[in-house]
C-alpha cells in the first residue's frame, strides 16, 4: 500500500515480481475511498481514523490473496504503528526494511539490493 503516485511508479511491484512474488494492489475504489483519505487523515493528525480505514484496506488485500502488506509510505506506517500483534505480523515496514538492508550492507553482508 502506498500513495497512488508511488504505486504508479511500480518500484515495489517490479522488485517483488523479479523475486517471485505476486503483487495484490488496492483497487481504484479502495485507493479513492480508503488509502488516499487515510493518508490525508494522518497528515491532519487523525491517526485513529487512518488506522481504521487502512486496516480495512489491508484486510481486503488479504481477502484477495495477499499474505503480506508492504507499507510503502511514511503516513501508512504511522497509521498502522499500533496494529494488533496478529495484524502487525502481516506488515512489511518499508522504511525499517531499508534501514536493516543498509546496516547489513554497511557491515559487509548482502542486502538483497543486488537483485535490482
Amino acid at each position: 500500500m502506498g500513495t497512488a503516485g508511488m504505486l504508479h511508479t511500480g518500484i515495489y511491484q517490479r522488485f517483488l515480481q523479479r523475486s517471485g512474488y505476486t503483487c495484490v494492489l488496492p483497487s481504484e475504489s479502495e485507493m479513492a475511498e480508503l488509502v488516499m483519505p487515510s493518508i490525508v487523515s494522518v497528515k491532519a493528525g487523525d491517526l485513529g481514523a487512518a488506522n481504521r480505514t487502512l486496516s480495512d484496506a489491508a484486510r481486503r488485500l488479504g481477502e484477495r490473496g495477499a499474505r503480506m502488506v508492504v507499507l510503502g509510505c511514511t503516513e501508512i506506517t504511522l497509521a498502522l504503528a499500533d496494529a494488533s500483534p496478529e495484524a502487525a505480523g502481516l506488515y512489511v515496514h518499508s522504511t525499517a526494511a531499508l534501514a536493516q538492508a543498509c546496516l547489513a550492507w554497511a557491515r559487509g553482508g548482502q542486502s538483497g539490493a543486488e537483485a535490482t
